[in-house]
């Protein structure tokens, strides 16, 4: 490969001369990411060039230089823009510095950038995030009744029914007998009839007094025992996602349809119902997402995806897209006659996904539906507990003669820090006793045309249910047309999540990429394009048409080579051999 090429370096516009720069060397680390972070040896400003970066530096300490580099071979130009990292600025005289550069392409300098602002910072007064950027989830908040306080409140219910019609026929009776009275009365004795008129009229007033009571008493026991229906705002995981780019002046690709239904729902602080506030729809301080970072980082960890910064856009894909080997140009030479490794540390038998349990509130605890009256199973609880909190994956090899040397050791964690929203799915035992109770109340209420108690019962269904108005941990919740879908688990659970996203790990259900040739510090023709192509990705097919990945690489600019680690997808055990047992609860 030919290394001859031009090279043109500018600070701030105007062209410049490092003094070392045949000797530096680029360190490229990669690890699991698809861009890598970028660490260059310190170039050597002197004379003019040191004066120019020293008045910037007096002037503007906090923000660094703009850099350019330009090579050109012949062929082709290719330039990088960045700047010069003033954390890493040392001076040695007057005309005489020490500096190293950050190049824009990458996600180090993205995601210090992330780090330094949090979601209250964009939702203050004159930030970019306002109420429409919130999105309101239906909620219902109803404390988890035990058998006995339902079976009490039930009763309760029932007597004041019972009471109301009794109640009802006898004075309807005593307001009959008295008109009666009045209508037989002979007309020489108006004192008699007065008095007659007089005692319905009380009558009658008592009867409208005691519905009222009556009434009162059923509508204060409704908002003791029913659910208090109110609603809680959070924000879309791609709206939040967004609005973190466009402080950035970025444009967020991200293809992971998820984003669009997923609410995150802050954790909610005080006891009170609380009124909508304009920042009520991002995460509390205290809330992992608060900062802008630990929001991408929520998403990338959720459904295993990875991230590139192209020019102005910020590329989100799941690590299962075929987008990173299409999008890549890079194309290894057949150099894979050195020494290698096979990953088999890599083969855990254990992967657990998982969101957190959230003690304040009762609904995300294990075994949260309740069992109704008349039902004697006692095992009841455990079959209707909506699974999809935690997914586990254990995989196992073939019984060797020596089975405590089997090497599919370790376990591999996805926590999620984060509960499960639950969704109220039907009627309780109470409220369908008590929609039976509110019939007379609801013929009432029909007669003014009002919404009846049953039809607000009813209208609870697929809101989010919490046990009271405070909970402490933020929540995840699918949110469609305006309510949780009756699949909510089967759309965002644990168990989905694995089968959709996270698959991609297992030796038995992604054997072509899972089982690899690790391969360390091998020596590889290299130059400056090859530079180019592989900082925007690290994924690379090799030439007879092998996938591969870099996790490392070192090279120095005028060299026409590279020190590079990597890894090539290569099958070693037959995945029919394995076996895998789903733990799901």
């Amino acid at each position: 490969m030919a290394n001859k090429f031009d090279i043109l370096f500018e600070i701030d516009g105007l062209e410049c001369t490092p003094k070392n720069w045949q000797e530096i060397s680029v360190s490229c680390a990669f690890d699991e990411q698809v861009q890598p972070v970028i660490i260059t040896d310190e170039f050597i400003f002197v004379n003019e060039d040191a004066k120019r970066i020293n008045e910037w530096f007096t002037s503007r300490p906090f923000e660094g230089m703009p850099f350019t580099i330009q090579f050109n071979n012949g062929l082709q130009t290719y330039t990088k823009t960045g700047c010069l990292d003033f954390a890493e600025y040392e001076i040695v005289s007057e005309i005489e510095i020490k500096c190293k550069i950050k190049l824009d392409d990458g996600l180090d300098l993205v995601d210090e950038q992330l780090r330094a602002v949090s979601f209250g910072y964009l939702a203050r007064e004159g930030g970019i995030l306002s109420q429409s950027d919130y999105i309101g989830v239906p909620t219902v908040i109803r404390k988890k009744f035990d058998g006995l306080e339902v079976a009490m409140a039930s009763l309760t219910l029932y007597f004041i029914y019972q009471d109301l019609k009794n109640g009802e026929k006898t004075l309807k009776e005593g307001i009959i007998k008295k008109i009666k009275v009045v209508l037989d009365a002979p007309a020489s004795k108006p004192a008699e009839i007065f008095e007659k008129i007089g005692m319905a009229i009380i009558l009658i007033a008592y009867y409208a007094l005691m519905l009222i009571a009556l009434y009162r008493l059923i509508r204060v026991m409704q908002e003791n025992l029913l659910p208090i229906k109110t609603t809680y705002k959070g924000i879309t995981e791609r709206k939040a996602l967004e609005k973190a780019c466009e402080h950035l002046g970025l444009t967020l690709d991200c293809d992971i349809p998820e984003l669009d239904f997923t609410v995150y729902m802050p954790s909610k602080t005080d006891n009170r119902i609380r009124k909508n506030k304009r920042d009520e729809g991002i995460p509390n301080v205290s809330d992992f997402g608060y900062q802008l970072s630990e929001m991408f980082e929520l998403v990338l960890k959720k459904y295993n995806a990875r991230a590139k910064k192209k020019g102005d856009t910020l590329i989100i894909r799941a690590d299962k897209s075929d987008f990173w080997f299409s999008d890549s140009t890079y194309v290894m030479p057949s150099v894979l006659a050195e020494l290698f490794k096979y990953n088999v540390l890599d083969m855990k038998s254990n992967h657990i996904i998982s969101f957190q349990y959230d003690s304040s509130d009762e609904w995300t605890m294990p075994n949260s539906r309740q069992r109704p009256l008349d039902n004697n199973d006692k095992d009841f609880e455990s079959k209707q507990h909506d699974k999809g909190v935690a997914f586990e994956v254990i995989l196992d090899i073939p019984t060797y003669a020596n089975q405590k040397y089997k090497q599919n050791r370790g376990l591999t964690e996805v926590r999620i820090p984060q509960a499960l929203g639950q969704r109220k799915n039907s009627l309780s035992a109470l409220e369908i006793s008590m929609k039976a109770l509110f019939l007379v109340v609801d013929l009432t209420i029909k007669l003014f045309g009002g919404k009846t108690i049953g039809e607000k019962i009813n209208e609870h269904k697929g809101h989010l249910i919490i046990s009271q108005p405070s909970f402490n941990i933020p929540k995840s919740i699918p949110l469609m047309n305006g309510l949780i879908p009756s699949n909510s688990r089967g759309v965002l659970g644990a168990t989905r999540l694995y089968n959709e996203y996270h698959w991609t790990k297992s030796f038995k259900q992604n054997s072509s990429i899972a089982q690899k040739k690790v391969y360390t510090d091998i020596k590889i023709p290299f130059d400056f394009s090859d530079f180019m192509s592989i900082i925007d990705n690290s994924y690379f097919t090799t030439e007879d048409g092998q996938k591969g990945k870099f996790t490392k690489l070192e090279w120095t600019l005028d060299k026409d080579f590279a020190t590079a680690s990597f890894w090539i997808a290569n099958q070693y055990i037959d995945p029919n051999s394995l076996t895998e047992i789903n733990i799901e609860s």
